[in-house]
């Protein structure tokens, strides 16, 4: 894993305001998409209906739906500035700057990252929001699911960036310095190079072993030990506990995603 060359870090206060922007931002774009539709749907009625689109109930539910879908797309080609003046007036009224956010936002999220410091106060709605955007973005990447990866990390740190082991472990991923030497994590502190790092060398351990029990038992005992014991998760209890601990949080976490899913109507 290459570090980013041009990561920008950012404080929890920034974080929490470019959080708050963002949803600004929606809102604006939000009301824009909606007035343009507004806009079509009325120049559609004075000219009448269409053999593509009558004016039956299902002609106007799709007619909605497309000019809702044109709408968007010329929300995105032109610039009307109706969603700029709404997110400087709500910026202004939140307080926010304006400009300053509007630039971290239109930078990718993965080149944004706060580091909490130990003598710095972080607010753990958005230290978890932090990682669970960096565990979204590496899940995709390395093709392990969120649920699996947020099952290592509540084993090996509960959640903790500064967590350090009695052997060394260092982080959320618990990296040995070793290790994240070999993978090539700059900064063993960072959320990013850690969540990276850490998952990175699951999967190889996973393309090693075809078998996750087995890497989960690489990633605690070491790739020497399963071979050692013929590909085989070792006979050591704190291994055999750490297998076990794992995959019991793995099916918890799955089960919050799909309950989450069900919410929201997916």
């Amino acid at each position: 894993m290459q570090k980013l060359s041009n990561t920008t870090h950012i404080n929890s206060v920034e974080y929490k305001e470019l959080e708050k922007y963002k949803k600004i931002k929606k809102i604006g774009d939000d009301f824009e998409t909606f007035f343009i539709s507004f806009l079509l749907n009325n120049i559609s009625k004075n000219i009448g209906s269409s053999g593509y689109l009558p004016l039956t109930t299902e002609g106007k539910i799709y007619r909605s739906w497309f000019y809702d879908a044109i709408a968007k797309e010329i929300a995105k080609s032109y610039d009307f500035h109706i969603s700029e003046n709404i997110q400087k007036e709500l910026s202004e009224i939140e307080k926010l700057d304006y400009n300053k956010l509007r630039e971290l936002e239109r930078k990718k999220f993965l080149d944004i990252e706060i580091i909490p410091r130990k003598n710095f106060s972080i607010n753990e709605n958005v230290l978890y929001s932090h990682i669970e955007n960096v565990i979204e973005r590496v899940s995709k990447k390395y093709g392990i699911r969120k649920s699996l990866i947020k099952a290592i990390i509540k084993v090996e740190s509960n959640f903790n960036p500064y967590a350090i082991s009695s052997k060394g472990a260092k982080g959320l991923m618990q990296l040995m310095d070793s290790t994240a030497k070999d993978l090539g994590v700059k900064n063993v502190w960072s959320i990013v190079d850690n969540i990276e790092g850490g998952v990175k060398y699951l999967r190889s351990l996973i393309d090693r072993f075809g078998d996750e029990k087995l890497a989960l038992a690489a990633y605690n005992a070491g790739p020497g030990n399963v071979i050692k014991y013929g590909n085989r998760i070792p006979p050591f209890r704190e291994t055999q506990n750490y297998v076990n601990k794992v995959l019991y949080w793995d099916k918890y976490y799955k089960e919050k995603e799909n309950e989450t899913r069900e919410f929201a109507g997916d």
